[in-house]
């Protein structure tokens, strides 16, 4: 296995995975896990970090196994579902309509990340300010979901100066 793959995926999935056994009551670290996963599935990082197809596939199969699991644990989590939806929109092409993503931000009010797709994919202006406050609240935070959101607000904020 490449060194690139162990350092920046598999060490950190195995310690999000005990993180997350230790604290199953912790939305934010399934999340994270699940957003690890993703990352993971990126044709371009893969390459670049030198996973296999076999790498690819055991992320793909464990991401819907945490959002299953997910899923019995917190039910209908608006956090969880907008990342499902999302991600499966990003990686898979699934349909994910403007007003579902806006039903989600609505079910709750305390999460800005559904802005990530409603400002930075969509182009929504009155998302902005609750883009800028996730990537306020992101800046300093080392996870791969923290991350991918500074890269797709950073640019979408570039974009649109």
């Amino acid at each position: 296995m490449d060194t690139d793959a162990r350092t920046r995926f598999f060490d950190p999935a195995e310690a999000l995975e005990r993180q997350a056994a230790a604290t199953p009551d912790d939305l934010g670290v399934l999340i994270d896990l699940v957003v690890h996963y993703s990352m993971m599935l990126d044709p371009g990082i893969s390459a670049a970090c030198g996973l296999t197809a076999a790498d690819m596939a055991k992320a793909g199969t464990r991401r819907e196994q945490l959002f299953a699991l997910g899923a019995a644990r917190f039910g209908d989590s608006p956090r969880l579902e907008f990342w499902r939806r999302y991600l499966h929109w990003a990686d898979l092409g699934e349909p994910f309509p403007e007003d579902d993503c806006r039903a989600l931000a609505s079910a709750d009010p305390t999460n800005p990340e559904p802005a990530l797709y409603l400002f930075a994919c969509c182009g929504d202006p009155q998302a902005e300010p609750a883009a800028r406050e996730l990537f306020r609240r992101v800046q300093g935070v080392e996870s791969e979901r923290a991350r991918y959101i500074r890269a797709v607000l950073d640019s979408a904020f570039r974009s649109d100066a």
